[in-house]
């Protein structure tokens, strides 16, 4: 178990996160845990962000985090809520922001996530210019974010920063926020088919010019074709016992994986603007291309959480 031992900052985001050292001599980004959230979201943020990795692409680890409320009563900042994720809050009273006062947060058991910078050299930024983008050394993980964004269907508009520690000279992406509910209910006529040009896509569609062909897009796609019932229970199972169970998700994920490479082919060839050095016409392997949205039942799987 890993405990907050002190209080750093308040974090900018409506999510009233905090970043916190633990007991590990790490830092972590927490999120609130208050009266809107509840275990079901807790729980599908931890999978996401576990399957994340488990594919290869780059996101903050996450892990469980013991905040004691002694620690909560003794730092007063925590009741704050500012505006921009991922960045300390160290400017908001200088541009004259009022901070919105929220209810007192709770302690126990809560969401963090691994803080990218752990150094007082290390650099975050959430905009990165597109005429800097040469200076990313693992730009190919925007196929891979891709990738795995349609296979858990999120919408809006992909997240990320760009870190470096010290005195690198280049910068790692990192993707942020992973969906909250895996497999959300999207439409309200079940009957739908699913739109995969819809997928969360990154502002700078300049991220997406090297890709050509299939190959560009490994390990990522094959490591999501290859996951097993097993793995994903496994990870699923780290979970606390009082967040909701997920049993209906991580089957509606199982199943999904075999649609994934026929939503891309449909994400890839309807949007030649995004994707203009596209090439292929027909899956490498010949997946299944994507079953309606009332095959997937993703409803059932939704309301399993909450």
């Amino acid at each position: 178990m890993i405990f907050a031992t002190e209080f750093v900052c308040t974090m900018m985001g409506g999510s009233a996160s905090a970043l916190f050292k633990c007991s590990d001599n790490r830092y972590y980004v927490v999120k609130d845990q208050d009266s809107r959230s509840c275990d079901g979201l807790l729980s599908t943020r931890f999978l996401a962000g576990k399957l994340a990795r488990w594919v290869g692409l780059p996101v903050p680890e996450v892990e469980i985090i013991q905040v004691d409320q002694w620690l909560i009563d003794h730092s007063p900042e925590l009741s704050r809520i500012t505006a921009k994720p991922w960045m300390p809050d160290r400017s908001a009273e200088m541009n004259g922001h009022v901070p919105t006062i929220r209810p007192k947060r709770s302690g126990g058991l809560q969401l963090g996530s691994r803080y990218l910078a752990e150094t007082a050299q290390g650099r975050i930024f959430d905009y990165f210019p597109e005429k800097m983008l040469s200076k990313v050394r693992n730009l190919n993980t925007f196929a891979g974010i891709l990738v795995f964004d349609l296979w858990t269907n999120k919408l809006g508009t992909r997240k990320a920063v760009f870190w470096r520690a010290g005195l690198e000279t280049h910068y790692t992406v990192a993707f942020i926020d992973l969906e909250e509910r895996l497999l959300p209910t999207q439409f309200r006529d079940w009957d739908c088919a699913f739109d995969p040009t819809k997928v969360s896509l990154y502002a700078h569609k300049a991220v997406y010019q090297h890709i050509t062909e299939w190959h560009d897009f490994e390990p990522f796609l094959s490591r999501v074709e290859a996951i097993d019932m097993a793995t994903i229970e496994g990870l699923a199972a780290q979970v606390p016992k009082y967040w909701h169970g997920m049993h209906a998700l991580l089957r509606r994920l199982q199943e999904r994986k075999t649609t994934v490479r026929g939503l891309l082919l449909e994400c890839l060839t309807a949007n030649p603007e995004i994707f203009p050095n596209w090439g292929n016409e027909k899956p490498a392997s010949g997946r299944k291309h994507a079953r309606r949205c009332s095959d997937l039942d993703t409803g059932a799987a939704s309301r399993a959480l909450c």
